[in-house]
């Protein structure tokens, strides 16, 4: 600092503005770097990579007028500062929640034709935990209470399974399996020899 206060007290009036104006000329040139390179004049139309270079050259002049040495100016007193006001905190919003709908199922396993007197046997994929509910109407039209049948929970691996057997007196024919998973409902034609 001393050396630069000694080359000021040194050199002449026509030097020391001609310093101040060429750091000025660079700070301007910087300054209109920077708001070209903001506000750009026109549409460009040049290539990516010219485009880069043109950039590249704006930040480094805007880079060396920003450091450029300045003369030290004289220090004004802090002036009153007004306290700060205070903010509301904005609402949090949240979706709103979603229903799960209901598990739809596919039918992994349906053995048909059964004989009579023989196990007849569904196998339904489905979500875990959800009920399922199947029912057999024999080809004569009436509803089966076999056990095995009615209501079932899946397991973790999704599977409901329902195994029955056919009665020794039943007719022969087209019976009907229906499944049941929350609101989707399937019949299926069973052939019973």
């Amino acid at each position: 600092m001393r050396t630069l206060g000694k080359l000021w007290k040194r050199s002449t009036w026509p030097q020391r503005y001609f310093g101040i104006g060429c750091s000025a000329m660079l700070v301007l040139c910087g300054c209109m770097a920077a708001l070209t390179a903001i506000f750009p004049s026109s549409p460009s139309t040049e290539t990516p990579s010219a485009t880069r270079e043109i950039l590249a050259t704006r930040t480094i002049l805007a880079t060396e007028a920003a450091t450029a040495t300045r003369r030290p100016t004289s220090t004004t007193r802090p002036s009153a500062t007004t306290p700060p006001t205070a903010t509301t905190r904005p609402t949090e919003t949240r979706p709103a929640p979603t229903q799960t709908p209901a598990p739809t199922f596919a039918v992994i396993e349906f053995r048909s034709p059964v004989p009579v007197n023989g196990d007849a046997r569904v196998v339904i994929e489905t979500a875990p935990g959800a009920t399922c509910f199947l029912s057999y109407r024999t080809p004569a039209g009436t509803q089966s209470e076999a056990d095995g049948l009615g209501a079932t929970t899946a397991g973790a691996d999704g599977r409901c399974a329902w195994t029955w057997q056919i009665g020794r007196g039943t007719t022969p024919g087209q019976g009907r399996v229906s499944i049941s998973v929350g609101k989707y409902t399937q019949t299926l034609v069973i052939e019973i020899r």
